[in-house]
């Protein structure tokens, strides 16, 4: 049986893409919820295919990595006090100005999509972005449920 999925709220206060992620994977080392290896492969990944989304109204980043560099499943909500850069995923010439950034940790590569999918189609409900942005990390949490949930489905 999986280990059981792990919300992480991370109040962040980072002026560059760069030190936010090692900001990320400090904060989840610390908790033994990545290994060693995440922040390297995290920055390989985004660079290679970049996770910029643009909503219209807003932008986020969906910063995401294999399984072997994560412990624990779970799912970490960054909400940062500025706006960094990040390429969009459909167009990595573009660049998204980012505050939220929304960090999937799956252990079994087959839930990967699934999480991403019920992420995406909570970030289309009206207020979700806000709520993410902007509430207690146990509202963030009651939100958050089902995509956490297909962490170890």
């Amino acid at each position: 049986m999986p280990d059981q999925p792990v919300l992480t709220v991370i109040d962040a206060h980072e002026s560059s893409r760069e030190s936010l992620m090692a900001h990320v994977a400090g904060e989840l080392r610390a908790k033994a919820l990545v290994g060693e290896s995440f922040l390297p492969a995290l920055l390989d990944r985004e660079t290679t295919f970049p996770t910029g989304v643009d909503f219209g109204r807003f932008r986020i980043a969906i910063p995401h990595i294999d399984p072997e560099h994560v412990r624990t499943p779970g799912l970490v909500v960054c909400r940062n006090d500025r706006a960094v850069e990040f390429q969009a995923m459909d167009d990595p010439a573009r660049t998204l100005e980012v505050r939220l950034t929304v960090w999937p940790l799956v252990t079994d590569a087959e839930n990967q999509v699934g999480l991403l999918a019920t992420m995406l189609g909570l970030l289309q409900q009206d207020g979700t972005y806000q709520t993410l942005l902007t509430a207690s990390p146990e509202e963030v949490a009651e939100v958050i449920a089902p995509a956490l949930a297909a962490t170890t489905r």
